[in-house]
């Protein structure tokens, strides 16, 4: 098994966990997201400076090209290959990256004029969610900027409106109807909203879980019937905001329980992924002045630490990186 960690300054590689090293096997920046594919070995790593793709363990790289250099999602299904960027755009192959489409559709959505992100940071498609029994519905989610579902393939959308800010930094797919949107949103005046949100019915209806002390959710993951989320009180530390981290679990779906874990609340968790049948985060250690990351749009980190859930419920750390993780996955 090879553990792949996406973070503020490349990929890294470790070769089992626990793990005590790690190396650097692509040089791209800052990676916004990791996924893996269907295929034995094949694995996505979106980065500010494109998508670049792998089918040896992560041993070579090779750039498909996305018309839009700054990628922040990717999903691979069995026949299309789905890349979302900054500016919010959505690119679309079915040839496994050697050409692309653009889905001209979104750009037709009634709030596309108010897509925006602080400061001159573009909008950014970070959320993206395909549930891959059901590869023709697509829900897309712009930080900022609102939630789009489509149940044709990107024919149509239909865009949210409350309860869901406009904000969404991640979506996790249950089941093509039900799903989680993790969202964190500045508002005017300083007001922050924000939250994790639950629809088991394709936005028909939606219920909040958070109870708003910690409303900046980061990632979302379910397994074995327990739902992981990750938060804290304010925007990231490199935006200048304090992270009072917090990382939530759940097994009704309904209700969310804070849980202790090395490194919080100084560790935001910006990574959930299951390795080896368990659950394994990866953190972004609190950022120094001088290690802002305005540019990306997101906390960079000094450092990050991978840390596992145990058959016991417990966390603890197995490993760690030089740079702040975002990302994780194992092939």
């Amino acid at each position: 098994m090879t553990v792949l960690l996406g973070t503020s300054d490349g990929v890294y590689r470790a070769k089992s966990i626990p793990f005590e090293t790690v190396e650097r096997v692509l040089d791209a920046g800052f990676i916004t997201e990791i996924r893996t594919a269907e295929t034995p070995d094949e694995v996505f790593a979106a980065t500010t400076s494109g998508l670049y793709h792998s089918v040896d363990n992560g041993e070579s790289w090779n750039d498909l090209e996305v018309p839009t250099e700054s990628v922040w999602s990717v999903r691979a299904t069995a026949t299309e290959l789905y890349a979302g960027t900054a500016p919010a755009r959505l690119y679309r192959s079915t040839d496994r990256g050697r050409t692309w489409s653009e889905v001209e559709t979104l750009q037709e959505q009634p709030s596309r004029s108010k897509w925006t992100a602080p400061g001159d940071i573009p909008p950014r498609l970070r959320g993206l969610g395909i549930h891959p029994s059901a590869p023709e519905r697509i829900v897309v989610g712009i930080e900022a900027g609102k939630l789009h579902l489509s149940n044709d393939s990107g024919e149509s959308w239909v865009e949210q409106d409350d309860p869901v800010p406009d904000d969404v930094h991640h979506v996790h797919m249950l089941s093509p109807e039900d799903f989680i949107v993790s969202t964190g949103y500045l508002g005017v005046d300083g007001i922050q909203s924000g939250g994790l949100y639950h629809t088991a019915n394709w936005g028909e209806e939606w219920s909040r879980l958070d109870t708003d002390d910690r409303p900046y959710f980061r990632k979302a993951l379910a397994h074995d019937g327990r739902l992981y989320a990750s938060a804290a009180s304010d925007a990231p530390p490199a935006w200048g905001g304090g992270a009072d981290a917090v990382l939530y679990e759940s097994d009704d779906t309904e209700s969310l329980i804070e849980v202790a874990y090395p490194g919080g609340p100084e560790e935001v968790v910006d990574a959930l992924a299951v390795i080896d049948g368990q659950v394994v985060g990866g953190t972004v250690f609190r950022a120094e002045e001088s290690d802002r990351a305005i540019d990306a749009g997101t906390a960079a980190g000094t450092s990050g630490s991978v840390l596992q859930r145990t058959t016991d419920g417990e966390w603890r750390r197995i490993g760690s990186a030089p740079a702040g993780i975002h990302s994780l996955a194992s092939i």
